[in-house]
C-alpha cells in the first residue's frame, strides 16, 4: 500500500483525489518478479568472480527502469485510468479523479478542496447520526504518505545500470529464459492490465465472483462524477455571472 501502489489504489478508491508530481519526471518502477532473477544472477556472478580474483569493493548493480524501457508518472497515471474500468473495486467511493500538480501551494489548494472540506463533510454527517468519524483520520494518514512521495514524484534522478546491462549480456541463453530480468522485455500496457488485477485480487482480497457487481457500482459513481461536476460547472458560471452583473 506504499510508494506507487499506494497512489494507484488511492486513485482507484476515489479517495485520493490530488497528489504533487510533475507527470513528466521518471516513475523509477520495476516489476518485483524480474529484480529477484537480477539478484539470482547477481550473485552467481559475484561468487564466480569472487572466486578467480576477489574484488576489493563489492560490485554496485542498479536494477531500474529509465535506461532502457522509462515510464513517467503521467503514464503511470495514464495507464492505470486505461484498465481500472476492467478492475474496479467493490469498496470504491468515488470514480476515478486523480490530478497531478507541480507546485507545492496549488496541490495544498486541492487539497482542502478535494479532500478536506468533502471529509469534514463526511464526517460531520456521521456523528449526526451517531457513527464514529474517520475520514479526516484518513487524510492526515493519506496526506503524510504523499508527502514522503512528492520528493520522488518531482525529481529527476538519474541512474547508471552499466553493470546490470552488462550483466544480462554475459549471461547464457538458457538462463536469460529461465531467469529473464532485462528490463527492455517489459510491455507497460501488459504489465498495468495486470497490475491492477492483482492490487484488487491480492490486496484487497476480491474475487472475479465480485467483478460483475463492482462494475455496475463503477458506472453509477462515474455518473455521480460527472453530474457533480456538471453541478459545480454550472454553479461557478453563476457566480462569474452574478460578479460580472453587479460590476456592469
Amino acid at each position: 500500500m506504499y510508494g506507487p501502489t499506494g497512489v494507484a489504489v488511492g486513485g482507484a478508491t476515489g479517495v485520493l483525489r490530488t497528489l504533487q508530481c510533475d507527470a513528466a519526471v521518471t516513475a523509477e518502477i520495476v516489476p518485483v518478479d524480474l529484480v529477484v532473477n537480477c539478484l539470482l544472477a547477481a550473485a552467481r556472478s559475484v561468487h564466480m568472480g569472487h572466486k578467480n580474483s576477489p574484488a576489493p569493493e563489492p560490485p554496485i548493480f542498479n536494477y531500474v527502469s529509465s535506461v532502457e524501457n522509462r515510464i513517467t508518472w503521467g503514464s503511470f497515471m495514464e495507464l492505470n485510468m486505461a484498465y481500472i474500468d476492467a478492475h474496479p473495486l467493490t469498496s470504491a467511493v468515488w470514480y476515478f479523479s486523480l490530478s497531478l500538480h507541480k507546485s507545492a501551494a496549488v496541490n495544498r489548494i486541492y487539497r482542502v478542496l478535494l479532500h478536506l472540506l468533502p471529509a469534514a463533510l463526511v464526517d460531520g454527517l456521521a456523528l449526526c447520526v451517531g457513527q464514529k468519524p474517520k475520514m479526516l483520520k484518513v487524510y492526515r494518514k493519506i496526506h503524510k504518505f504523499s508527502s514522503v512521495l512528492s520528493y520522488f514524484t518531482t525529481r529527476e534522478i538519474q541512474f547508471c545500470n552499466r553493470r546490470t546491462r552488462q550483466l544480462w549480456d554475459d549471461t547464457s541463453e538458457e538462463d536469460k529464459r529461465l531467469f529473464p530480468f532485462s528490463m527492455t522485455s517489459v510491455d507497460w500496457s501488459e504489465y498495468f492490465s495486470q497490475y491492477l488485477a492483482g492490487i484488487r485480487k491480492y490486496i484487497f482480497k476480491e474475487s472475479e465472483d465480485t467483478l460483475p457487481q463492482a462494475k455496475i457500482k463503477w458506472r453509477r459513481l462515474y455518473y455521480l462524477h460527472q453530474t457533480v461536476r456538471l453541478v459545480f460547472l454550472i454553479f461557478a458560471m453563476y457566480c462569474v455571472w452574478t460578479v460580472i452583473s453587479a460590476v456592469f
